[in-house]
């Protein structure tokens, strides 16, 4: 599984908190907004926020996308998720966030 977060607000713990889960290979990308969740059928695309705050006072939209419906737009979405994760950088240990936080 990937992660891809453009937020470098990330509490120390948060890192290494995904960092200790070992089917998920995490990255950040710089100025990354999209929120996309993808498997083998299925595509979201959304302007929601993992975050309760977002639910409760924002106005959000996504779009749900099956593969079987529409293979063209599923295909493209996947590819611009592949774009996004080739540039990105892996947490590593010594990764260091924009914020000059550096978690070892």
């Amino acid at each position: 599984m990937r992660f891809v977060c453009g937020k470098s607000e990330l509490q120390p713990e948060e890192i290494i908190w995904l960092r200790e889960l070992a089917f998920l290979r995490t990255s950040f990308c710089k100025n990354l907004h999209a929120k996309c969740y993808l498997n083998e059928e299925l595509c979201i695309i959304t302007s929601l926020n993992l975050y309760e705050f977002s639910q409760v006072n924002n106005n959000e939209m996504g779009v749900l996308v099956r593969r079987s419906q529409d293979a063209e737009l599923y295909r493209n979405a996947y590819e611009e998720a592949q774009r996004i994760i080739r540039m990105s950088q892996k947490f590593g240990p010594y990764f260091i966030w924009p914020s000059t936080l550096t978690i070892a």
